[in-house]
């Protein structure tokens, strides 16, 4: 900020008589000193003009006097919008050349005053430094999402100081920042493994179809029972599209106990094996005998291959 304090003084004209006028006046300039003293010296001019007192030496002249006028100065470039007007009462300015003279004076008097006025009390306007803000997502979120703000110079003004606008840009990039991380960064949960077996309805039969999905082929924003329960419908689906049934036969329990002795020899020994297999595991569309064939046959295999036994002694081993 420049400061300027000047000084002017103003003599009658010649045919008037009167003591010369001095005036001091001090204004301020935010654009460099020169300013400021012109602006000094300019209302010091306008302050002697307006306080002299000089009388005619004759009483042949008339004098006019002005009317009333009013001027409007307008901010400059920079400033905060505003408007500045100065009105000099009727009787401010005289002329001895005519009416329309002394208004003219007025009018000019009275705009140099409004300009003055508006240097003296237009108050700038404060523009942001650029700013910038980064941030990504916590704990690994989001794919590791990252993003970063930057507000331009000159975007956000303010009224108060450059270091207020550019807290307020910094602050909006702030938020920003803090929209998109809240839009990208959300908890993904996966499915654990999920099967689904699919039966015919009886009286229809048909061999079971079994679809599991494993850990992971389902994700969900929204929770872990989400995923899962998405994981169990697809596998759902998939095993009822590939279940075929039909009407037929399916077999009552069947069970078979492998005994060492009866398979290998009566100086076998070891423990018995016996399986069971469940109603309804296998199914025949020739007959219920069929059906029960299958499911005794797959009994007998399994507990032959789980049967554990060793020579006993009694006469050479075969």
């Amino acid at each position: 900020m420049y400061t300027s304090t000047q000084t002017f003084t103003l003599t009658c004209t010649a045919g008037e008589t009167g003591a010369s006028y001095t005036a001091r006046a001090t204004a301020e300039s935010i654009i460099t000193q020169w300013d400021a003293d012109n602006k000094a010296l300019g209302m010091a001019k306008a302050l002697a003009v307006e306080f002299i007192e000089c009388s005619f030496a004759g009483t042949d002249v008339t004098l006019y006097y002005s009317v009333s006028k009013t001027a409007l100065a307008y901010n400059d470039v920079g400033y905060q919008t505003d408007t500045f007007a100065v009105t000099l009462p009727a009787g401010s300015v005289y002329s001895t050349v005519s009416q329309a003279d002394a208004d003219a004076a007025a009018q000019a008097a009275a705009q140099y005053l409004a300009n003055e006025k508006r240097d003296l009390e237009q108050i700038p306007i404060f523009a942001n430094t650029e700013q910038s803000w980064s941030g990504s997502c916590p704990g690994g979120l989001g794919g590791g999402y990252w993003v970063t703000i930057t507000i331009p110079a000159h975007t956000i003004s303010s009224n108060e100081s450059a270091s207020d606008a550019s807290q307020d840009a910094l602050a909006e990039a702030q938020a920003q920042v803090a929209a998109l991380i809240a839009v990208h960064c959300v908890p993904t949960y996966l499915s654990t493994v999920q099967s689904y077996t699919a039966t015919c309805t009886p009286p229809l039969v048909g061999t079971p179809i079994t679809v599991t999905n494993a850990a992971g082929t389902h994700s969900s924003t929204v929770s872990q029972a989400a995923a899962n329960a998405a994981s169990l419908a697809a596998a759902t689906t998939a095993a009822n599209a590939l279940l075929v049934c039909g009407s037929g036969y399916s077999n009552t329990d069947q069970s078979y106990t492998a005994v060492c002795q009866v398979i290998y020899g009566p100086n076998w020994i070891g423990s018995n094996s016996t399986v069971v297999v469940p109603a309804g595991t296998f199914f025949s569309l020739v007959s219920q005998a069929d059906a029960n064939a299958q499911a005794l046959a797959s009994a007998t295999s399994q507990a032959i291959a789980g049967l554990s036994c060793s020579w006993g002694g009694g006469y050479e081993q075969p």
